[in-house]
């Protein structure tokens, strides 16, 4: 659903006739719906809550201050990849406790913040950026809370360029790998290994992948609990896919819904 349309061929938007708003503030101009953001986290909130999830946005998409206090102020997560969206979430009124910080190029700088402010976890991409954390950490005499980004070797996604979670792909570490890091910091006093991330690619018009990958991160879940990890939370991460080119879809409702009783079957069978 969306709030745009035309009346006379004139373009609205939540009945705003868009006309008048260039003719005050000029062109070219973006203008989002209030009324649409809201209602399609809404469709994302009401799916996840079937498996008491959360929805955390992905700042990197639209990074305006005052859509992130928008979202903020309606219950959404927030998942970023810099220092400068992490301030922008902070000047947004965010909670920090409610932002992951996932993405492969966290500066020093970036990862103090993060841990000064307390954030909900960082989404690491490799043994040497565990490391980084881990001493970083010790210098500021904190914990830092974890979440591996493992890679499924899922083959989904719209375009090959798009596509992030094969094994070949450049992004997360092995389940293997993953093995041997809970290992060897489940008893490091400044990092607490509380989670599992992967991103399976954009454009996915279908749930296969997504069944596929959720299926090996809870197996792989509950090996990490079984070495002492306290496991709190699995992220699902990747792209619903959007009509570019006529594409048969279906609504983002009837993908989530259908998504989330299929993971809350799954989780029953390791409870």
């Amino acid at each position: 659903m969306n709030h745009f349309n035309y009346k006379n061929n004139q373009l609205f938007c939540e009945k705003v006739f868009l006309g008048d708003i260039a003719e005050k503030y000029g062109t070219p101009i973006y203008i989002y719906s209030k009324a649409t953001l809201l209602h399609h986290l809404d469709v994302f909130k009401k799916a996840v809550a079937i498996v008491n999830g959360t929805v955390f946005y992905s700042v990197k998409a639209l990074s305006n201050i005052n859509i992130l206090r928008l979202l903020s102020e309606n219950g959404a997560g927030f998942d970023i990849v810099s220092g400068g969206e992490l301030h922008r979430c902070i000047q947004a009124g965010v909670d920090p406790k409610r932002i992951i910080f996932s993405g492969v190029g966290k500066s020093k700088a970036e990862i103090s913040a993060a841990l000064k402010l307390g954030i909900h976890a960082f989404n690491i991409e490799s043994s040497e950026e565990l490391e980084r954390i881990s001493m970083i950490s010790e210098l500021l005499k904190q914990r830092a809370d974890i979440g591996l980004r493992v890679n499924p070797n899922v083959d989904q996604g719209g375009h090959e360029y798009i596509k992030t979670g094969r094994k070949d792909d450049k992004f997360g570490i092995s389940f293997a790998e993953a093995k041997e890091l809970a290992k060897s910091y489940k008893d490091n006093p400044h990092i607490n290994l509380i989670g599992i991330a992967c991103h399976i690619g954009s454009q996915i018009l279908e749930l296969d992948g997504f069944e596929t990958a959720a299926k090996q991160m809870l197996a792989l879940s509950i090996e990490l609990s079984a070495v002492g990890c306290d496991i709190r939370f699995i992220d699902m991460g990747g792209g619903l896919g959007v009509q570019y080119n006529g594409e048969e879809t279906k609504t983002p409702d009837e993908l989530l819904t259908v998504y989330a009783k299929f993971l809350k079957i799954e989780m029953k069978k390791y409870t």
